[in-house]
C-alpha cells in the first residue's frame, strides 16, 4: 500500500507544473518539489485512470511572522536556553519540603503483587509546578529529606511500562535533597560561556535568524503537503491485477508460515487472528 501510494505521488508530481503554469516563483517552487520527490522514488509502470481538474488546485498562502511575533519568539527561546543552563545547589538550612521547592527524589512503583514495575532515580522537579506530575508533587509537601514514604498514587504517563498508566499503585518515595535553582541571567558572560557568540547582541541576532529559518522550513513542509494532498484527492490509479494477486500470495504465505510455527491449521489461524475464512 505504501509503495503504491509513493508511486501515485511520483506520477502526480509530474503534473505539478500544470497546476502552477504561470511561471515565476510558484513554478520554481513546484519544479523543486517535483525534482526532489522523483529522485526519492522510482516511478513504475502504473496506469493512470483519472487525472482530475488540476486548474482547481491552489497553492497555500503562508502567513509571514510579524515583527512583534518574532520578538516574542526570540524572548521565549532565550528564556528557555537560560533555564536549560541553570544549575542547582543543595539547601542545608532545612530538611522539610515546601511548595515551590526544587527537590531531587528517588521512587519505585509496585503493583498489587508487590512487584517493582518502575524505578526513577534522582529525578529533579519543582514541587507544585504540575510539570512532572501534579499528584506526586502534592504528596511531597511536608516530607523530610532522607526518609522513605509509601503512597497510593495513580501511575503517571511518563513511566516505562505503559500498561500500568492510569492505575492506582504503591509508590515508595525518598526525597534525596532540597535544592535551590541558580537561574542564569542574560549577560555577556552567559553568552561567552554557553554559546559560540561574543556579545548579547550577536546572540539575539543569531536566535532571531534561527527562528526565521525554522519557520520557513515549517512553511515549506506545509506547502508541499497541501499541494500533494489536493493532487492525490483528485486522482485515481489502476493497479495491475497480477500485482494484486502476487501481493495476496505473499501475505497468505506469511500467514501459513505463522500458522505452522504456532502449531495451527491455516484456516484455524486466520479465523482466530483475523476472523476470516480461506
Amino acid at each position: 500500500m505504501i509503495k503504491n501510494r509513493n508511486i501515485c505521488v511520483c506520477i502526480l508530481l509530474i503534473f505539478l507544473t500544470s497546476v502552477f503554469g504561470c511561471g515565476g516563483q510558484e513554478t520554481n517552487y513546484v519544479n523543486q518539489v517535483t525534482s526532489n520527490y522523483l529522485k526519492e522514488y522510482n516511478v513504475c509502470n502504473s496506469k493512470m485512470e483519472k487525472l482530475g481538474n488540476y486548474e482547481e488546485i491552489e497553492n497555500i498562502n503562508i502567513q509571514v511572522l510579524s515583527e512583534e511575533e518574532l520578538d516574542l519568539a526570540v524572548e521565549k527561546r532565550i528564556a528557555e536556553e537560560l533555564e536549560n543552563a541553570s544549575s542547582f545547589e543543595t539547601v542545608h538550612e532545612r530538611n522539610e519540603v515546601q511548595k515551590g521547592d526544587f527537590v531531587s527524589i528517588t521512587f519505585s512503583v509496585y503493583n498489587e503483587k508487590n512487584e517493582e514495575i518502575n524505578h526513577v532515580s534522582k529525578q529533579i522537579l519543582k514541587v507544585g509546578s504540575g510539570y512532572y506530575d501534579e499528584q506526586l508533587e502534592t504528596v511531597l509537601v511536608g516530607k523530610i529529606v532522607g526518609k522513605t514514604y509509601t503512597e497510593k498514587l495513580i501511575v503517571p504517563s511518563n513511566v516505562s511500562k505503559k500498561e500500568f498508566i492510569g492505575k492506582e499503585e504503591t509508590f515508595k518515595i525518598v526525597v534525596n535533597s532540597i535544592m535551590k535553582c541558580c537561574q542564569q541571567k542574560l549577560s555577556r558572560s552567559f553568552v561567552k560561556k554557553f554559546t559560540k557568540y561574543e556579545t548579547v547582541d550577536e546572540y539575539k541576532k543569531a536566535i532571531r535568524k534561527k527562528i526565521e529559518n525554522e519557520y520557513q522550513e515549517t512553511c515549506e513542509i506545509e506547502r508541499k503537503e497541501h499541494v500533494l494532498e489536493q493532487l492525490i484527492s483528485k486522482c485515481g490509479f489502476y493497479i495491475d491485477e497480477d500485482e494484486i494477486v502476487a501481493i495476496a500470495a505473499d501475505i497468505a504465505g506469511v500467514a501459513k508460515q505463522s500458522a505452522k510455527i504456532n502449531g495451527m491449521e491455516f484456516e484455524e489461524y486466520i479465523n482466530q487472528l483475523h476472523g476470516m475464512t480461506k
